[in-house]
């Protein structure tokens, strides 16, 4: 498959010298689609309500009832995403001083390839 490449840590378009470049690896394509998915609230993209975690009113990442909705909405979000066979492992880690919370995860693709994906932070001060 094939879509708009983007700036690794960024959401911005890669541009060349002959205009935007397309991802050259399915890998690629895999972890721009996932960090999309997990970058929105769920009905947040009115193309496509049903990608994005879903919001929780109210959320603090410091309750641990909380927390495990978080977590739990991430690895089903990560394992429906279309192209994703099987998470095969699933890590967060919250700093409280910048209320950052990461996701590193790996997962089996269709084809057989297996996406790793560190540190995607989801929020935070910075």
């Amino acid at each position: 498959m094939k879509d708009f490449a983007l700036e690794p840590g960024t959401n911005n378009f890669l541009w060349k010298k002959r205009g935007i470049t397309m991802t050259s690896e399915y890998l690629q394509y895999m972890q721009q689609k996932v960090i999309c998915c997990l970058s929105l609230f769920k009905g947040e993209w009115y193309l496509d309500t049903r990608l994005g975690i879903p919001y929780i009113p109210g959320w603090s990442l410091e309750k641990d009832g909380h927390r495990t909705i978080l977590e739990s909405a991430i690895r089903v979000k990560i394992a429906s995403t279309s192209g994703i066979k099987k998470l095969t492992s699933f890590e967060t880690n919250l700093d409280p001083k910048t209320r950052s919370f990461t996701v590193s995860f790996s997962a089996q693709c269709d084809n057989g390839e297996v996406l790793e994906m560190n540190d995607i932070q989801l929020g935070g001060n910075e």
